[in-house]
């Protein structure tokens, strides 16, 4: 007669707990923290985000193009952290950027650079759109629809961050994104900007 063994069940729950927590262990073999500006960092409201780098999130970057030699990058970055300040601004595509800001006089406005950079509040949030803050890329060749543009992002305390916006041209067939982006416009004759 064979004898039949039983095996005792905190035995079963210790190997499956040894093996879950190798698993776990294994799985963030690639989340070193050599490349901050890419991934979520495990930050939950992220998901949607362009980059994210400490507790700042960019969000939904663009460029919008006008034949000519400029053109206007937008987004919003989130920050779940201290305040922080946009310093600097890079392109792919031409070795002139500035930070921008429309400024309001009466029934215009005119757009000039942000000297110093652009604060980013304390768990707050800071709002690229038509005419207000963007990006302006000058002394640029030619852009086409749906290219994408690479840029670097500059931050006082956090460092810089990479990502990439698509190029927008008005009048084609991004209607939806341009009802979005431009419910805060008023023309101005900046052509956005």
């Amino acid at each position: 007669m064979s004898r039949v063994r039983f095996v005792r069940p905190t035995l079963i729950l210790g190997l499956v707990a040894i093996a879950a927590l190798a698993m776990a262990a294994c799985s963030n073999d690639d989340d070193n923290g050599e490349n901050p500006g890419t991934g979520d960092n495990g930050d939950p409201n992220a998901s949607d985000a362009a980059a994210t780098l400490d507790d700042l999130a960019i969000h939904d970057p663009w460029i919008r193009y006008t034949l000519g030699e400029n053109a206007a990058g937008y987004f919003v970055i989130t920050n779940e952290g201290e305040e922080d300040r946009l310093v600097e601004a890079r392109s792919d595509v031409t070795d002139r950027v500035e930070l921008h800001e429309v400024i309001r006089d009466g029934s215009g406005g005119t757009m000039q650079e942000v000297e110093g950079g652009i604060d980013v509040p304390a768990d707050g949030e800071l709002v690229f759109e038509t005419g207000g803050y963007h990006i302006m890329l000058m002394e640029l060749d030619e852009l086409e629809h749906g290219q994408e543009v690479g840029l670097t992002l500059v931050f006082e305390e956090a460092g810089e961050v990479a990502i990439h916006a698509p190029v927008e041209i008005p009048g084609s067939d991004d209607a939806e994104r341009d009802d979005r982006h431009n419910s805060h416009d008023g023309d101005d004759g900046q052509d956005g900007h």
